[in-house]
Protein backbone atom coordinates (compact mmCIF):
# COMPACT_ATOMS: atom_id res chain seq x y z
CA UNK A 1 0.00 0.00 0.00
CA UNK A 2 1.46 3.35 -1.00
CA UNK A 3 1.18 6.66 0.79
CA UNK A 4 -0.87 8.28 -1.97
CA UNK A 5 -3.56 5.59 -1.72
CA UNK A 6 -3.96 6.20 2.01
CA UNK A 7 -5.11 9.80 1.55
CA UNK A 8 -8.66 8.59 1.07
CA UNK A 9 -8.83 6.85 4.42
CA UNK A 10 -10.60 9.70 6.15
CA UNK A 11 -11.54 7.51 9.12
CA UNK A 12 -7.94 7.73 10.30
CA UNK A 13 -8.00 11.49 10.52
CA UNK A 14 -10.20 12.01 13.54
CA UNK A 15 -9.36 14.18 16.52
CA UNK A 16 -7.37 11.72 18.64
CA UNK A 17 -6.50 8.86 16.30
CA UNK A 18 -3.00 7.42 16.70
CA UNK A 19 -0.96 5.51 14.15
CA UNK A 20 1.56 3.19 15.77
CA UNK A 21 4.53 2.78 13.42
CA UNK A 22 6.25 -0.60 13.53
CA UNK A 23 9.19 -1.41 11.25
CA UNK A 24 10.22 -5.06 11.32
CA UNK A 25 13.30 -7.03 10.31
CA UNK A 26 13.93 -10.64 11.31
CA UNK A 27 11.96 -10.10 14.51
CA UNK A 28 10.03 -13.34 14.77
CA UNK A 29 11.46 -14.25 18.18
CA UNK A 30 9.77 -11.42 20.10
CA UNK A 31 7.30 -9.85 17.66
CA UNK A 32 4.14 -11.61 18.77
CA UNK A 33 4.68 -10.71 22.43
CA UNK A 34 5.07 -7.07 21.41
CA UNK A 35 1.91 -7.19 19.28
CA UNK A 36 -0.01 -8.70 22.18
CA UNK A 37 1.10 -5.85 24.44
CA UNK A 38 -0.07 -3.28 21.89
CA UNK A 39 -3.45 -4.96 21.53
CA UNK A 40 -3.86 -4.99 25.32
CA UNK A 41 -3.66 -1.19 25.62
CA UNK A 42 -6.32 0.59 27.68
CA UNK A 43 -6.75 3.08 24.81
CA UNK A 44 -7.77 1.31 21.60
CA UNK A 45 -8.14 4.39 19.36
CA UNK A 46 -5.17 3.47 17.21
CA UNK A 47 -4.13 1.83 13.95
CA UNK A 48 -0.94 -0.17 13.48
CA UNK A 49 1.16 0.65 10.43
CA UNK A 50 3.79 -2.03 9.70
CA UNK A 51 6.61 -2.01 7.18
CA UNK A 52 8.96 -4.99 6.84
CA UNK A 53 12.55 -4.29 5.77
CA UNK A 54 13.25 -7.56 3.96
CA UNK A 55 13.01 -10.20 6.68
CA UNK A 56 14.24 -13.71 5.91
CA UNK A 57 12.77 -15.43 8.97
CA UNK A 58 9.10 -15.88 9.92
CA UNK A 59 8.41 -12.19 10.57
CA UNK A 60 6.32 -11.57 7.45
CA UNK A 61 4.16 -14.63 8.15
CA UNK A 62 3.47 -13.34 11.66
CA UNK A 63 2.53 -9.90 10.34
CA UNK A 64 0.23 -11.35 7.68
CA UNK A 65 -1.47 -13.63 10.21
CA UNK A 66 -2.20 -10.74 12.55
CA UNK A 67 -3.37 -8.52 9.69
CA UNK A 68 -5.83 -11.17 8.53
CA UNK A 69 -7.15 -11.47 12.10
CA UNK A 70 -7.37 -7.70 12.67
CA UNK A 71 -7.75 -6.09 9.22
CA UNK A 72 -9.41 -3.00 10.70
CA UNK A 73 -6.42 -2.37 12.99
CA UNK A 74 -3.35 -3.31 10.92
CA UNK A 75 -2.09 -1.94 7.60
CA UNK A 76 0.97 -3.48 5.97
CA UNK A 77 3.02 -1.09 3.85
CA UNK A 78 4.58 -2.71 0.79
CA UNK A 79 6.74 -0.18 -1.04
CA UNK A 80 9.31 -2.40 -2.77
CA UNK A 81 12.15 -0.91 -0.72
CA UNK A 82 14.37 -3.08 1.47
CA UNK A 83 17.24 -2.79 3.92
CA UNK A 84 16.64 0.82 4.84
CA UNK A 85 17.62 0.09 8.43
CA UNK A 86 15.67 1.12 11.51
CA UNK A 87 15.97 4.86 10.97
CA UNK A 88 15.17 4.68 7.26
CA UNK A 89 12.20 2.44 7.91
CA UNK A 90 10.82 4.75 10.59
CA UNK A 91 11.31 7.70 8.25
CA UNK A 92 9.27 5.99 5.53
CA UNK A 93 6.52 5.03 7.97
CA UNK A 94 6.34 8.62 9.21
CA UNK A 95 5.97 9.76 5.60
CA UNK A 96 3.18 7.22 5.00
CA UNK A 97 1.35 8.15 8.22
CA UNK A 98 -1.68 10.45 8.12
CA UNK A 99 -3.13 10.34 11.64
CA UNK A 100 -2.98 13.38 13.97
CA UNK A 101 -0.70 11.49 16.38
CA UNK A 102 2.08 8.99 15.79
CA UNK A 103 3.85 6.59 18.16
CA UNK A 104 7.02 4.66 17.37
CA UNK A 105 7.19 0.98 18.19
CA UNK A 106 10.10 -1.48 18.21
CA UNK A 107 9.50 -5.14 17.38
CA UNK A 108 11.15 -6.63 20.46
CA UNK A 109 9.87 -4.64 23.44
CA UNK A 110 6.76 -4.84 25.62
CA UNK A 111 4.33 -1.96 26.16
CA UNK A 112 2.72 -1.55 29.54
CA UNK A 113 -1.09 -1.35 29.27
CA UNK A 114 -1.43 2.41 29.85
CA UNK A 115 1.37 3.53 27.52
CA UNK A 116 -0.93 4.77 24.75
CA UNK A 117 -3.43 6.33 27.14
CA UNK A 118 -0.89 8.23 29.24
CA UNK A 119 1.16 9.36 26.23
CA UNK A 120 -1.90 10.68 24.40
CA UNK A 121 -3.23 12.45 27.49
CA UNK A 122 0.10 14.21 27.99
CA UNK A 123 0.40 15.41 24.40
CA UNK A 124 -3.21 16.62 24.36
CA UNK A 125 -2.50 18.62 27.51
CA UNK A 126 0.66 20.01 25.91
CA UNK A 127 -1.27 21.15 22.84
CA UNK A 128 -3.62 23.10 25.11
CA UNK A 129 -0.61 24.61 26.88
CA UNK A 130 1.50 25.47 23.81
CA UNK A 131 -1.14 25.59 21.05
CA UNK A 132 -2.05 23.04 18.41
CA UNK A 133 0.17 24.80 15.87
CA UNK A 134 3.27 23.77 17.83
CA UNK A 135 5.28 20.64 16.95
CA UNK A 136 5.19 18.54 20.13
CA UNK A 137 6.96 15.37 21.22
CA UNK A 138 6.36 13.46 24.45
CA UNK A 139 8.68 10.66 25.57
CA UNK A 140 8.88 8.44 28.64
CA UNK A 141 11.37 6.49 30.68
CA UNK A 142 11.86 2.74 30.16
CA UNK A 143 12.26 -0.33 32.33
CA UNK A 144 15.35 -2.24 31.21
CA UNK A 145 14.66 -5.99 31.08
CA UNK A 146 16.36 -9.19 29.94
CA UNK A 147 15.18 -11.45 27.13
CA UNK A 148 12.54 -12.96 29.42
CA UNK A 149 11.23 -9.53 30.51
CA UNK A 150 12.81 -9.79 33.96
CA UNK A 151 13.78 -6.38 35.37
CA UNK A 152 17.42 -5.33 35.09
CA UNK A 153 16.80 -1.69 35.96
CA UNK A 154 13.47 0.05 36.67
CA UNK A 155 14.68 3.27 35.02
CA UNK A 156 16.71 3.60 31.83
CA UNK A 157 17.38 7.28 32.57
CA UNK A 158 18.65 6.58 36.07
CA UNK A 159 20.68 3.64 34.81
CA UNK A 160 22.45 5.90 32.29
CA UNK A 161 22.36 8.96 34.57
CA UNK A 162 20.56 10.84 31.81
CA UNK A 163 18.81 14.17 32.29
CA UNK A 164 15.55 14.55 30.32
CA UNK A 165 15.53 18.25 31.26
CA UNK A 166 17.79 18.92 28.27
CA UNK A 167 14.98 17.93 25.90
CA UNK A 168 14.33 21.47 24.70
CA UNK A 169 17.96 22.39 24.00
CA UNK A 170 18.70 21.13 20.51
CA UNK A 171 22.48 21.72 20.76
CA UNK A 172 22.65 19.56 23.88
CA UNK A 173 20.60 16.87 22.13
CA UNK A 174 23.07 16.92 19.24
CA UNK A 175 25.79 16.20 21.81
CA UNK A 176 23.86 13.55 23.72
CA UNK A 177 20.53 11.84 23.10
CA UNK A 178 18.21 11.22 26.04
CA UNK A 179 15.27 10.05 23.91
CA UNK A 180 14.52 6.42 23.06
CA UNK A 181 12.35 6.04 19.98
CA UNK A 182 10.06 3.37 21.38
CA UNK A 183 8.78 5.85 23.98
CA UNK A 184 7.87 8.67 21.59
CA UNK A 185 4.50 10.15 20.65
CA UNK A 186 4.40 13.01 18.12
CA UNK A 187 1.67 15.31 16.92
CA UNK A 188 1.26 15.86 13.20
CA UNK A 189 3.39 19.02 13.13
CA UNK A 190 6.24 17.22 14.90
CA UNK A 191 6.09 14.51 12.25
CA UNK A 192 6.22 17.10 9.48
CA UNK A 193 9.28 18.92 10.86
CA UNK A 194 11.10 15.61 11.36
CA UNK A 195 10.77 14.00 7.93
CA UNK A 196 12.65 12.89 6.01
CA UNK A 197 15.27 11.52 8.41
CA UNK A 198 18.51 12.06 6.47
CA UNK A 199 21.38 11.45 8.84
CA UNK A 200 23.59 8.38 8.65
CA UNK A 201 25.35 9.25 11.91
CA UNK A 202 22.54 9.24 14.45
CA UNK A 203 19.43 7.14 14.96
CA UNK A 204 15.92 8.33 14.17
CA UNK A 205 15.06 9.14 17.79
CA UNK A 206 17.95 11.59 18.16
CA UNK A 207 17.14 13.22 14.81
CA UNK A 208 13.47 13.64 15.78
CA UNK A 209 14.30 15.03 19.22
CA UNK A 210 16.71 17.59 17.72
CA UNK A 211 14.16 18.75 15.14
CA UNK A 212 11.33 19.09 17.66
CA UNK A 213 13.56 20.86 20.20
CA UNK A 214 14.54 23.38 17.51
CA UNK A 215 11.05 24.08 16.15
CA UNK A 216 8.61 23.03 18.88
CA UNK A 217 8.30 21.66 22.40
CA UNK A 218 9.40 18.38 23.98
CA UNK A 219 8.07 16.96 27.23
CA UNK A 220 8.61 13.79 29.21
CA UNK A 221 6.70 11.48 31.48
CA UNK A 222 8.92 10.39 34.38
CA UNK A 223 7.50 6.89 34.30
CA UNK A 224 8.64 3.68 32.64
CA UNK A 225 5.91 2.62 30.22
CA UNK A 226 7.99 0.25 28.06
CA UNK A 227 9.89 -2.89 28.96
CA UNK A 228 13.10 -2.34 26.97
CA UNK A 229 14.39 -5.81 26.14
CA UNK A 230 18.16 -6.32 26.08
CA UNK A 231 19.59 -8.94 23.74
CA UNK A 232 22.34 -9.41 21.19
CA UNK A 233 20.29 -7.95 18.32
CA UNK A 234 19.49 -4.56 19.89
CA UNK A 235 20.16 -1.61 17.59
CA UNK A 236 21.02 0.35 20.73
CA UNK A 237 20.86 -1.19 24.16
CA UNK A 238 21.43 -0.14 27.70
CA UNK A 239 24.97 -0.06 29.02
CA UNK A 240 26.91 0.81 32.15
CA UNK A 241 28.94 4.00 32.38
CA UNK A 242 32.62 3.75 33.29
CA UNK A 243 35.97 5.44 32.65
CA UNK A 244 36.55 3.28 29.59
CA UNK A 245 33.31 4.65 28.13
CA UNK A 246 34.51 8.24 28.68
CA UNK A 247 37.91 7.48 27.12
CA UNK A 248 36.16 6.02 24.10
CA UNK A 249 34.11 9.21 23.75
CA UNK A 250 37.22 11.38 23.97
CA UNK A 251 39.01 9.33 21.31
CA UNK A 252 35.94 9.65 19.08
CA UNK A 253 35.89 13.47 19.14
CA UNK A 254 37.47 13.84 15.63
CA UNK A 255 34.77 11.54 14.24
CA UNK A 256 32.07 13.46 16.10
CA UNK A 257 33.33 16.80 14.74
CA UNK A 258 33.24 15.43 11.20
CA UNK A 259 29.77 13.96 11.68
CA UNK A 260 28.43 17.15 13.29
CA UNK A 261 29.69 19.19 10.33
CA UNK A 262 27.83 16.82 8.02
CA UNK A 263 24.80 16.99 10.31
CA UNK A 264 24.61 20.77 9.86
CA UNK A 265 23.87 20.26 6.20
CA UNK A 266 21.48 17.37 6.82
CA UNK A 267 19.50 19.24 9.49
CA UNK A 268 19.68 22.56 7.66
CA UNK A 269 20.23 24.13 11.08
CA UNK A 270 23.00 26.28 12.49
CA UNK A 271 24.62 25.26 15.77
CA UNK A 272 27.94 25.74 17.57
CA UNK A 273 30.18 22.69 17.29
CA UNK A 274 32.33 24.15 20.08
CA UNK A 275 29.32 24.25 22.43
CA UNK A 276 28.34 20.73 21.43
CA UNK A 277 31.82 19.35 22.14
CA UNK A 278 32.06 21.13 25.49
CA UNK A 279 28.64 19.89 26.60
CA UNK A 280 29.32 16.31 25.49
CA UNK A 281 32.57 16.04 27.41
CA UNK A 282 31.24 17.84 30.49
CA UNK A 283 27.99 15.84 30.51
CA UNK A 284 29.73 12.47 30.31
CA UNK A 285 32.38 13.48 32.85
CA UNK A 286 29.70 14.41 35.36
CA UNK A 287 27.75 11.20 34.73
CA UNK A 288 30.78 9.06 35.46
CA UNK A 289 32.49 10.93 38.29
CA UNK A 290 29.60 12.70 40.07
CA UNK A 291 27.06 10.49 41.82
Amino acid sequence: MEFSKRKGEEALVNSNMIEILLPTFNGSTYLEVQLESVFEQTNQDWKLLIRDDGSTDGTVSIIEKWQLTFPEKITIIIDGLERLGASGSFSKLMEYSIAPYVMLCDQDDFWLPQKVEKSLNRILKAEIEFGNQTPIMVCTDLEVVDVNLNTISPSFWKDRKDDPLILNNFEKLIAHSVVTGNTIILNRLAVEVSIPIKTNFFLHDQWISIKVARYGKSLFIAESLVKYRQHNSNVLGSFKLNKRYLLKKIKSIPYYIWSWMKLKADLQMEFSIRKVIFFKLNYNWNKIFND
